[in-house]
C-alpha cells in the first residue's frame, strides 16, 4: 500500500485563510468608503439637482472675487428676480434657495474677505424666512455652505439666544452634535445617497455643468420656474403675523453691523409676490414686517428700506407656485429696480 503524501503546513494555511479574508474585506470596505466619500465631497455636480449647480456658480464668483460694486444677497426669490446685468454696478447675485439670515451671513463674510469688496449690497429676505430653518440641514449644510467651525459657531449662537429650532430639525437622526457637524461639513456619503441614486451617480454632470456655466454668464442670476404665469398661493398667504426666530434675528443684525463697520450701503428690497398671494397677505404681517425693518433702519444709518415690504406683480410674471419671477418678471422687476437705484443711490 502506497503512503499518501502529507501536506506540510496545510493546517496552518487553512487557519490563516479567514484572517486574510477579513483583512482583504476590511481593506475593500475602507477603500470603497474612501472613494464614495471623495465622490460625495468633490463631485456634487455629478449627482445633485440643478439648484446645486447654481449654488456652485455663485460660490465660484465669490471665490474669484468677481463681484463688481453691487452684491445681491438674498433667498431664492431674489435669486430669480434680480438680474445683475440689468442693474447698475456690474455686480453679482449670490442669492440661493432657502437662504435665511444665518446662511446669508456666511456668504457675506466670504465676499467681505475680498480685497475689492462691494460698496453696495441689495439685501432681500421674504417674511417667512425670518421664522424658519427648514432647509438649513437638507440644503445649506449638505451643499457645503458651512465648515465644522461655522456649524460650531451657529450652535453656540443658538444656545446663547435660546433658539432650539436647529436642534429640533435634526434630533431624529440620533447623532451627537459634534459628529453630525463633521459628517455634514465633510459630505459623508450617506447624506447624499438618495441624490446619488436618483442622479445615477454621474448622470446629472453634463446638465449641471451647463446650468453652472449659464449662471456664471448671468452673473449669478438663476430662474427657479419658467411657467408663463402662476396664480397659486405662496406660503406668505398662510402667515398671520411677522415673527423672527432669535437665531435668524441675531445673524440679521450681525450682517448689518459688519456692513456698517465697513461703510457699505445696504438697501433692503422685498421681491414681489403674485397678485393672488398679495390678496391674502394680512395687515398684521405686512405691518409687522415693515416695523421690524424700520427699527433696523433706526439702528443702522447705512440700512435703507428701498421698496415697501411685500409688493406684488400680475400673476403672468411668475414661474411657479412659490412666487418666483419668471424671465419676463425678472426683467420687469430688475429694470424698475435699476431706476430706483439710480435715483436713490448717492
Amino acid at each position: 500500500m502506497s503512503e499518501q503524501p502529507v501536506a506540510i503546513g496545510s493546517a496552518t494555511a487553512s487557519k490563516a485563510t479567514p484572517g486574510r479574508y477579513l483583512l482583504v474585506m476590511g481593506l475593500v470596505l475602507v477603500l470603497g468608503l474612501g472613494a464614495s466619500w471623495l465622490w460625495s465631497a468633490k463631485m456634487k455636480l455629478a449627482f445633485l439637482d440643478p439648484e446645486y449647480a447654481a449654488w456652485s456658480a455663485k460660490q465660484d464668483l465669490v471665490a474669484r472675487c468677481d463681484m463688481g460694486d453691487l452684491l445681491v444677497l438674498g433667498d431664492s426669490r431674489a435669486g430669480a428676480g434680480m438680474m445683475p446685468t440689468l442693474l447698475p454696478g456690474n455686480g453679482i447675485n449670490i442669492s440661493v434657495g432657502g437662504a435665511k439670515p444665518v446662511e446669508m451671513y456666511f456668504f457675506l463674510r466670504r465676499a467681505l474677505a475680498c480685497p475689492n469688496m462691494p460698496h453696495h449690497v441689495l439685501l432681500s429676505i421674504d417674511a417667512g424666512h425670518f421664522h424658519s430653518t427648514d432647509t438649513f440641514w437638507e440644503r445649506s449644510a449638505r451643499f457645503g455652505t458651512f465648515s465644522v467651525a461655522d456649524l460650531h459657531q451657529i450652535e453656540a449662537v443658538a444656545r446663547e439666544t435660546g433658539d432650539e429650532s436647529l436642534f429640533d430639525e435634526r434630533r431624529s437622526d440620533g447623532f451627537p452634535n459634534l459628529l453630525r457637524d463633521f459628517l455634514y461639513a465633510t459630505s459623508f456619503p450617506t447624506l447624499n445617497f438618495a441624490s446619488m441614486t436618483r442622479g445615477g451617480l454621474f448622470l446629472r454632470y453634463s446638465h449641471n455643468l451647463e446650468e453652472r456655466d449659464t449662471t456664471l454668464r448671468a452673473r449669478g442670476h438663476h430662474l427657479f420656474g419658467d411657467a408663463p404665469g402662476d396664480d397659486a398661493l405662496a406660503d406668505d398667504a398662510s402667515l398671520d403675523t411677522f415673527q423672527v426666530l432669535p437665531l435668524e434675528g441675531w445673524y440679521f443684525n450681525r450682517m448689518l453691523q459688519e456692513m456698517q463697520a465697513r461703510g457699505i450701503r445696504v438697501d433692503f428690497v422685498t421681491t414681489p409676490v403674485n397678485e393672488a398671494t398679495a390678496a391674502h397677505i394680512t395687515p398684521k404681517l405686512r405691518q409687522g414686517f415693515a416695523d421690524y425693518l424700520a427699527a433696523a433702519a433706526r439702528r443702522y444709518p447705512n440700512f435703507h428700506v428701498l421698496v415697501p415690504p411685500i409688493p406684488s406683480l400680475p400673476d403672468r410674471y411668475f414661474g411657479d407656485v412659490f412666487s418666483h419671477l419668471n424671465q419676463a418678471g425678472a426683467e420687469r422687476f430688475s429694470r424698475s429696480l435699476a431706476v430706483i437705484l439710480r435715483d436713490e443711490t448717492p
